[in-house]
């Protein structure tokens, strides 16, 4: 396993529906992304975070991954719940910094390999700063 971590420098959103398969029916659903960049060591970085409708709940029959990554182009796409797109937003639009890192395997090909975790974080602050920022 390897991990990856990086300051998020920037980042665009993407609001919007697709069609998507739910028990054997297709359904319009909400699907968002946040398209976040930032620099690693061997150059710039960018991971797509994708909020899908429908993995909200761990399945055992589902896909054990939560994500892939391309070691050679270092681009990510990270899966995540619908239901975390408002809190995972709320962090990279009014913190700063914040870091974005993930656990990927070192087995398969390099443009595919499988991301195991993935986590955003910020700086330590101040208890009961309230919503403005005192750092």
């Amino acid at each position: 396993m390897a991990t990856v971590q990086f300051e998020i420098q920037s980042y665009a959103l993407e609001l919007g529906v697709r069609s998507q398969a739910i028990n054997n029916n297709r359904a319009i659903v909400p699907f968002h992304q946040l398209m976040l960049q930032g620099t690693v060591a061997g150059g710039p970085i960018s991971v797509v975070m994708q909020f899908w409708l429908g993995i909200e709940q761990p399945s055992p029959t589902g896909p054990t991954e939560v994500g892939t990554y391309n070691v050679p182009q270092r681009r990510a796409v990270i899966k995540a719940a619908f239901i975390d797109f408002l809190d995972t937003y709320e962090v990279v639009r009014s913190e700063k910094p914040v870091y974005c890192s993930f656990t990927h395997t070192d087995s398969g090909p390099p443009s595919l390999r499988t991301i195991m975790s993935s986590a955003l974080s910020a700086q330590a602050e101040p208890l009961g700063e309230g919503p403005v920022d005192q750092s």
